[in-house]
Formats: structure tokens, C-alpha cells, sequence
């Protein structure tokens, strides 16, 4: 097998064996929102299984991309003649979760900061970049089927315009949440809210910089590597990040209490007041009681 084949179908393996694990962990975690959560807002439960069965349909057309090339087109070499019809779906359901879910965090923002012009701004600006990049590839994914394999990395500008979209979104997301809960923490007066910020921050810098670290290598490997489809493996699992990294953040909502523990319950989703809700229980000579019960505005 030649070098240029091998970094065809290595990539592609790779990276459907990891889109498969993300969708393995995606499913725990819808099920674990629809557990936790029975209550949820409708059109929160529509937000949620609708990016559940997007992710599950770009699941299995990577699996029949993988399938064409892997196994039907095994020893064909006129099977990498031309990218299949699964090769663009894929582009553009990645380009689609990504938009919907950068929207979802403008959403977050704006409802936050609703009263702060800047804020605004930069919800509006997030939410072009978001356009943009979708926008870019759709077009991409329609230019790209029946293209022979060796055009691919030399048609770069489309391609440019989504990943650079993608990290530059997924940046401005990651700091202004963590610019807002720093925020928030420097207010607060109560430890516990303050331990529950802390949790956040470091919870979205850990989100936020992976798909953000994601996308940039994709973006690397597609502009620095013009002789090989390596950037095909971080492709293959954008969408799947993000859409953990949202669903992750609706489940942290709400923590386990135990009768001995201080337990938190943190609403960031679909309530729009955007509160903490931070109960405080404690245990007495006789038993256990609720001893503080408040509603922290998440900014003043």
C-alpha cells in the first residue's frame, strides 16, 4: 500500500473509531439529562435530542464514508477516485452541530449580560463568525462530491473560512464565559457560590479549549499539510465534541447531595433569570436541616 493511500484511510479509520467512542459517550450523557432533568423546558429537551440524533446520523455516514473507502474499495484504487456522497454529508452535518451549538452559547451570553452593550456585541459578532463558517461549509461539502481525493487540499479557501470560523468562535465563546463567571466570583461573598464558580471556570476552560484545540489543528493540518488527509481524524470528531461539551455543561447543573455533604445546584440552562440556586444544608444534633436556602443572581 502506498504512503499517499495510507494517509487516506489511516486518518479516516482513526477518526472514525474515535467519532464512534464520542458518540458511546454522547448517548451516556443524553441519558443522564434525561434523567436528571424531567422537568426540563420543552424546546431545552428539543435542543438536546435533536443535536443527540444529528450527531447519531453523522455517526453512520461516517461509518458508510469509512465503509466505501475501507472495506468496498479495498484494493480498488478507483474508489479513491472520488470523495463519496458521505464525505460531503459529513462536512456539512459538522458544520451544522457546530453552528447550533455556538448559537446556544450567544444565547448563554446574551441572557447573562443581557443589559451590557459590549456583551451584545459580541454575540452578534460570535453569531456571524458562526454563519460564516456554516455557510462556508455547505458550499464546500456540495464543491467536494465526486472530487478526485488529490483536488482536496488544494481547494483550501472554503475550507480556511470554516476551520477559522470554528476556532474563532469557539475562542471568543471560552473567554467571555470565563470573563462573566470571573466576574461573578469576584461578587460574591459566599464560599460556597465561590467554590460552584470556580468549578464553572474550570470547567469551560477545559470545553472551550478543546474544541477550540481541535479545530486549530485541523486548520494546521489542512493548511500545512497539503500532501496528505491527516486533517481528516479532527474533522471526523468536531462535531461530537461539541456537542458533549454543551450537553456536559447542561448535566453540571446540578450536583449530588448527601445527608453529611454541602450540596450545590446550579441552574445555567434553560432558566433565563440565570441564577445560582445555592442550598446550604447541615447537619445538627437531631438531624438534618435545611439551614440556608438563596438565590444568587448570576451578575448584578
Amino acid at each position: 500500500m502506498s504512503s499517499s493511500v495510507v494517509l487516506i484511510v489511516g486518518p479516516l479509520f482513526i477518526g472514525t473509531v474515535l467519532n464512534w467512542s464520542l458518540q458511546g459517550l454522547l448517548t451516556g450523557q443524553t441519558y443522564h439529562f434525561k434523567v436528571q432533568f424531567p422537568k426540563e423546558k420543552t424546546w431545552m429537551k428539543c435542543f438536546v435530542y435533536i443535536l443527540f440524533l444529528l450527531n447519531l446520523v453523522q455517526t453512520l455516514v461516517t461509518t458508510s464514508f469509512a465503509w466505501d473507502l475501507l472495506v468496498a474499495g479495498w484494493g480498488v484504487p478507483a474508489a479513491l477516485a472520488s470523495v463519496p456522497w458521505s464525505g460531503a454529508v459529513h462536512l456539512a452535518l459538522t458544520g451544522l452541530i457546530s453552528f447550533i451549538v455556538q448559537l446556544f452559547f450567544c444565547w448563554q451570553i446574551w441572557t447573562i449580560k443581557k443589559d451590557v452593550l459590549v456583551a451584545k456585541f459580541v454575540c452578534v459578532f460570535i453569531a456571524l463568525v458562526g454563519l460564516t463558517q456554516f455557510v462556508s461549509v455547505i458550499i464546500d461539502s456540495t464543491q467536494t462530491t465526486n472530487l478526485d481525493f488529490n483536488a482536496i487540499p488544494t481547494k483550501t479557501l472554503l475550507g480556511e473560512i470554516w476551520l477559522i470560523g470554528s476556532f474563532v468562535a469557539d475562542i471568543l465563546i471560552a473567554v467571555v464565559m470565563i470573563a462573566i463567571l470571573v466576574e461573578a466570583r469576584m461578587n460574591s461573598r459566599h464560599s460556597t457560590t465561590n467554590d460552584v464558580l470556580l468549578r464553572l471556570i474550570i470547567q469551560t476552560v477545559e470545553t472551550g479549549s478543546l474544541t477550540a484545540i481541535t479545530a486549530g489543528v485541523d486548520l494546521i493540518l489542512f493548511l500545512k499539510s497539503p500532501g496528505n488527509y491527516l486533517f481528516l481524524c479532527p474533522s471526523l470528531i468536531l462535531g461530537k465534541l461539541y456537542t458533549n461539551a454543551v450537553v456536559a455543561r447542561l448535566n453540571s447543573r446540578r450536583t449530588s447531595q448527601t445527608p453529611h455533604s454541602t450540596g450545590v445546584n446550579v441552574e445555567l440552562g434553560s432558566q433565563p433569570s440565570q441564577q445560582f440556586e445555592i442550598h446550604h444544608l447541615s447537619q445538627r444534633n437531631r438531624g438534618i436541616v435545611q439551614s440556608e436556602e438563596r438565590d444568587l443572581s448570576f451578575l448584578k
